[in-house]
């Protein structure tokens, strides 16, 4: 295991040759995620996959320890729960790692301690980090499954920076989603309209601001602010391992947008939708409510369609089929479905709105529509997602990925 471990370890070094100069915590997610995606490539590919329960014990343990290290470094990255988060391009050591491990609670979850000893994760540590031989020796030689692995692991490595920009791109949502209810909170409570449907509405968004100013990672600007700057160190350090013209802007340059402008059906539909319900008195508030949720729509329409492209790449690295229909904005949002409600959740912003409004809103790379919902009966609140990416608090092992 420790020696196709140290294969890996050379490989990615060839691919972020910087790091021969010391390791960044951004590295060290990047190398982590280039170890759990040897076993998870050969699964997944469509030649000669790996049946399910057949991989090799090794490459099953390599991933199982491996994956500690990285949600501490993801930890590191993204939780500031009991120190300040890190920023991608900090140094790092062994010995850093284990004492933010050990300070933050790292190695504990609900079902109990979830580590080995420390001497064994010492060693671990050195021969991923440091390439020194482990206690036990180097085997002899790999075993012919093994060795077979090892021939994988390049495009096993693309697979693994594909992955991380399709995180990066997407995850990006959450702080652009955070950002524009807090824009939405703060004009909605400066309308001063006691008894009409616009306080009304406002108070439905002065309690999602509380959730987000009270349980959320995103609480803040420069929290959110933070999570785009990770965002944007993964996603470009991710495409120039995998592609030979680095891309001109940043992550968030090229997501970036202005309020979209809808064609006539759709911002018909829009304007009557929000004039219907905030009144015809207030139609200024309702036209900056429309230029924030259009601004919101058009940053979405971005995210999804870089999305999309890195979903293909993907399945041309798997020898997949293309996917046999279109990504889109309400797609994203799955996983926090499937994740299920927290006590930390609000709305996905595109129910909160179709489901105040009565409207239908879809969104792919290609095409914003927006049209009135046959029966509107608005919900007191929609399938919830946590605000920020994360279900739970992690005061455990583990922390689960969502929104």
């Amino acid at each position: 295991m420790m020696a196709l471990l140290l294969r890996i370890r050379e490989a990615y070094l060839n691919r972020f040759p910087a790091a021969r100069s010391g390791w960044t915590v951004g590295d060290v997610e990047r190398l982590t995620v280039s170890v759990l995606a040897l076993p998870s490539y050969m699964l997944l590919r469509c030649k000669e996959p790996v049946a399910n329960g057949d991989l090799h014990p090794a490459l099953s343990n390599l991933f199982r320890v491996t994956d500690g290290l990285r949600m501490v470094m993801h930890q590191m990255l993204f939780l500031p729960l009991y120190e300040p988060m890190k920023q991608p391009d900090m140094l790092v050591v062994a010995g850093d790692i284990l004492d933010y491990a050990d300070r933050n609670f790292s190695f504990h979850s609900d079902h109990g301690v979830c580590a080995g000893p420390r001497f064994m994760i010492e060693d671990f540590l050195g021969v991923i980090l440091d390439g020194a031989e482990p206690r036990g020796g180097w085997d002899a030689e790999l075993d012919a499954e093994l060795e077979g692995a090892a021939t994988l692991i390049e495009p096993a490595m693309d697979y693994a920076m594909h992955g991380l920009r399709a995180f990066g791109a997407v995850f990006s949502l959450w702080p652009a989603m955070t950002r524009t209810y807090e824009r939405l909170h703060q004009l909605l409570a400066g309308s001063g309209r006691n008894g009409t449907a616009a306080q009304e509405i406002a108070a439905r968004f002065e309690g999602h601001f509380a959730a987000l100013s009270r349980r959320s990672f995103l609480a803040s600007e420069d929290w959110r602010t933070h999570r785009e700057t990770v965002y944007d160190d993964m996603f470009a350090r991710c495409t120039a391992a995998v592609s030979p013209v680095a891309p001109v802007e940043k992550l968030s340059a090229q997501i970036a947008a202005q309020a979209i402008a809808l064609d006539e059906k759709s911002g018909q539909a829009l304007r009557d939708a929000l004039v219907a319900r905030f009144g015809a008195k207030h139609e200024n508030l309702a036209g900056e409510f429309s230029e924030l949720v259009r601004e919101f729509l058009g940053k979405g329409q971005k995210i999804v369609a870089l999305a999309e492209a890195i979903q293909a790449q993907t399945a041309a690295l798997l020898h997949r089929p293309q996917p046999g229909q279109r990504l889109t904005l309400q797609n994203l949002n799955l996983h926090n479905v499937l994740m299920g409600e927290d006590v930390r959740t609000v709305p996905f912003l595109l129910d909160e709105i179709a489901d105040l409004f009565g409207v239908i809103i879809h969104v792919d790379a290609d095409t914003i529509e927006i049209r009135k919902r046959p029966s509107v009966a608005a919900k007191s609140h929609s399938a919830g997602v946590t605000s920020d990416g994360y279900p739970c608090a992690l005061g455990t092992c583990e922390t689960k990925e969502t929104v």
